[in-house]
């Protein structure tokens, strides 16, 4: 697959309306992200709809937010067989 969004799949979430992620916002708030995962494989999910691939989502801790929660964003580091396939900066 070429020029898809992809996210760990650890960073979605399952809600009473389907399938989200936390992203991280501008002023270091998140917000929930409503999306539509086509295909999950080797841990990573292919978004279909719902995010454009230049946002930052979170890998852990989601039990304890709610939207306009303050967090502290960090970069993840991925092995280099990973990191070309993920098109979604992950934190």
């Amino acid at each position: 697959m070429h020029n898809t969004v992809t996210v760990p799949t650890i960073a979605v979430q399952h809600g009473p309306n389907g399938l989200f992620v936390y992203v991280v916002k501008p002023d270091r708030t998140v917000a929930r992200q409503n999306l539509q995962v086509g295909y999950q494989d080797h841990g990573f999910s292919v978004v279909t709809t719902g995010l454009s691939g230049h946002e930052t989502v979170v890998l852990s801790g989601q039990s304890r937010l709610s939207p306009g929660t303050r967090v502290a964003a960090t970069m993840q580091q991925s092995p280099p067989e990973v990191a070309n396939t993920s098109s979604a900066p992950s934190g």
